[in-house]
């Protein structure tokens, strides 16, 4: 009997490892594994290059606005609750790219998926953070990222071979069926302990504190700084596509390993970033990632 529930305990926690590896990896891999459809989309749906272009901005628009407000919502009615509600838009929003033959449809769609995803992802944050409370969250989370980062650097590749050979329509199909899974899996992780995944005390924040943080000095440097990084990277994101595919004529089924590289460069950096922050300040890491994000930017405009 003891070996039994040891192996039920080791299987529970490779569904609730999955299940939270894929829920932080979802908002970046909707993003990436649309990239490789977007030089194809203007003529599919019949449009501008430019209102394609605005799926991604729509996006990622509907996934900042959702993380600013699904903390908050979290508090007062449970984080696991929220956590499906995002879910059940990210699903929605799925459906709606899934049945969209035109732009209008598109548009909206890639915002409620963005909205869905982020509630998710931050919401999964939260619940690892309430679950692993001091010193052992940085180790779970930690091993939880890099494993997301492995899943997002598959999704690409995925994405790329099935619009090389069954068009954008299967990548569309794709993002669908990972919202489904992802779904499903979280059902499945509640079921699997008894519904006693942890429920944050429910803390009703006054408005005065939540403009306390957001008007705090640090808070808003901090801000400014990963919304100009952010900012790159998704201009970055954005044209590789057009670059190597109707540039460089590569194929969309190479195209794919070009994102995966990238993501996996990611991956490499991060865990450079925590060797070089044992030895040096965060100021001085930050500095020289800057200087070498502009150097690569500046290798990409002489391209």
């Amino acid at each position: 009997m003891h070996i039994q529930g040891k192996k039920k305990g080791i299987l529970v926690s490779t569904i609730l490892f999955i299940t939270a590896g894929l829920i932080l990896a979802y908002p970046q891999s909707l993003m990436d594994t649309y990239l490789p459809v977007l030089p194809y989309l203007d003529n599919a749906l019949n449009t501008s290059d430019m209102l394609v272009q605005y799926t991604v901005a729509c996006f990622l628009l509907g996934n900042a606005l959702s993380q600013l407000a699904s903390g908050v919502l979290s508090d007062y009615f449970g984080r696991i609750k929220i956590l499906l509600l995002g879910l059940v838009i990210a699903i929605l929003g799925s459906i709606l790219c899934y049945i969209g033959y035109n732009i209008i449809f598109m548009l909206i769609g890639r915002a409620i998926q963005g909205v869905g995803s982020g509630m998710a992802a931050i919401l999964m944050r939260v619940i690892i953070a309430d679950s692993f409370p001091g010193k052992s969250f940085s180790k779970v989370y930690s091993f939880l990222v890099a494993f997301s980062i492995l899943m997002i650097a598959v999704g690409p590749v995925i994405a790329s071979h099935l619009m090389q050979y069954y068009g954008w329509e299967s990548v569309m199909s794709f993002m669908l069926g990972y919202a489904i899974i992802i779904g499903l899996l979280v059902v499945t992780s509640i079921i699997a302990v008894s519904c006693t995944l942890p429920q944050a005390k429910l803390i009703k924040k006054r408005p005065r504190q939540l403009w306390a943080i957001l008007l705090n000095k640090q808070f808003l440097m901090t801000t400014l700084v990963m919304f100009f990084i952010y900012g790159v990277m998704a201009s970055i994101l954005l044209s590789y596509p057009y670059i190597f595919i109707q540039v460089y004529h590569m194929q969309v089924s190479d195209f794919g390993w070009v994102i995966a590289l990238v993501v996996l460069c990611m991956l490499a950096g991060a865990i450079l970033n925590n060797l070089l922050l044992r030895r040096f300040s965060s100021i001085a890491v930050t500095k020289a990632a800057l200087i070498i994000m502009f150097i690569s930017m500046v290798g990409v405009l002489l391209s």
